[in-house]
């Protein structure tokens, strides 16, 4: 024996384990076509319980042009609200068509219900709900609505529902194909959920993995980058001592130092730092530039110096970027822009004269520099501390 529609349709339905959105509206579309030339039924909707501002309400879930706003399961008396609230909240499944067959639902006065016509009971008014605008939606030339609830394990998990402009007679045949077409419904559409949110949570990690993927790890397969930052007016006694132990680890091969004042190679100054810095594995930075002789410090915080410093702290808790560890090394007597002093840095030493004790300073930056570079080799840790002076 031939199956019906319904019937392919519910066997497709149970024979699948992932529809995507674009099937199913496909599916749907089918769906409306039949049930409007076999039923002249202009209308099928899907409604789940969605709890707003602690009230369940009924929402529609289809991708329909007649779109309306959710609503309370349950009106201010308690009572269901409505004849697919009524369906929902029994768990039964109703057919009916008004009373009076000239009527339409909206017009009625009384109903029938036709899909279990010997069990009596009280039946809530048809409602009109408002349109996705917020307006009261037209009367509709509804005469019969069908609700079929779907139950599970004694739970009302969604309604579907169909609306004809015509009465229909609830026929054991059309009550049976109905039933098929309204499960197979509901379930193609939770697997589109399903899929859809499986798709959601897959590129959610696809673009968590590319963050991964950007993740830049010292593997020991190439030089790291050293970025040194100073003022134009540095101390030079001070900036002898940094190229020095600079010049002897880069001459080992253990890092690649960038300065822009040697490594400029044209183009904006501005734009080769910032892409320096973000490539950098470390940073090194003399704060300090002289003042006159008549300024009450000697020397202040370079705020060129200070923003670069910032640029690279800025970039150490970035999983995508190389920087790793810096070293900040200032005066005792520098007027700072603003509190640094709850940043750890190397100050340099000075006797009460104002002359570099170069020896303490020597011995002092080769052990930062140590501890900024891991795994730093033992000969250019020692060429490093036995510098002459």
């Amino acid at each position: 024996m031939k199956l019906t529609f319904g019937e392919d349709l519910e066997s497709f339905a149970r024979s699948i384990d992932i529809c995507r959105f674009e099937e199913f509206e496909d599916v749907l579309d089918s769906t409306r076509e039949y049930l409007e030339t076999n039923f002249n039924i202009t209308k099928v909707e899907r409604l789940v319980e969605r709890v707003y501002q602690g009230v369940p309400n009924l929402e529609p879930t289809l991708n329909t042009e007649d779109q309306y706003e959710h609503y309370p399961v349950r009106d201010d008396h308690d009572e269901a609200n409505g004849l697919n609230a009524c369906a929902f909240i029994r768990k039964r499944k109703q057919w009916v068509v008004p009373e009076d067959k000239e009527a339409t639902l909206d017009e009625a006065i009384a109903y029938r219900e036709l899909w279990n016509p010997n069990e009596k009971e009280d039946l809530p008014r048809y409602v009109r709900l408002l349109s996705s605008d917020g307006q009261l939606r037209s009367p509709r030339q509804t005469k019969t609505l069908i609700s079929i609830p779907m139950v599970k394990r004694g739970t009302t998990t969604s309604l579907v529902y169909f609306e004809s402009e015509d009465t229909l007679v609830a026929s054991e045949r059309a009550r049976d194909e109905l039933e098929g077409i309204a499960k197979a419904i509901a379930r193609l559409h939770e697997l589109a959920d399903q899929n859809d949110d499986t798709h959601l949570a897959t590129a959610k990690e696809i673009k968590f993995l590319g963050k991964s993927s950007q993740g830049v790890q010292d593997w020991g397969v190439s030089v790291p980058s050293l970025f040194f930052a100073y003022p134009d007016d540095a101390d030079e006694e001070v900036m002898a001592e940094f190229s020095k132990q600079l010049t002897v680890m880069e001459s080992g091969n253990v890092i690649r130092l960038f300065d822009w004042r040697t490594n400029y190679e044209g183009g904006r100054i501005p734009d080769k730092i910032e892409k320096e810095i973000g490539g950098a594995t470390y940073f090194v930075a003399y704060l300090s530039e002289q003042q006159g002789e008549a300024a009450k410090h000697a020397f202040f915080d370079n705020p060129n110096v200070m923003y670069e410093a910032g640029m690279f702290q800025g970039l150490v808790n970035d999983v995508t970027q190389r920087a790793t560890s810096w070293l900040l090394v200032r005066e005792p007597d520098s007027l700072a822009p603003f509190d640094i002093s709850t940043v750890n840095m190397l100050l340099v030493p000075r006797k009460k004269s104002g002359s570099l004790k170069k020896s303490e300073f020597t011995e002092s930056l080769s052990k930062r520099i140590a501890n900024l570079i891991p795994g730093l080799p033992d000969e250019v840790s020692q060429e490093t501390e036995s510098i002459p002076e």
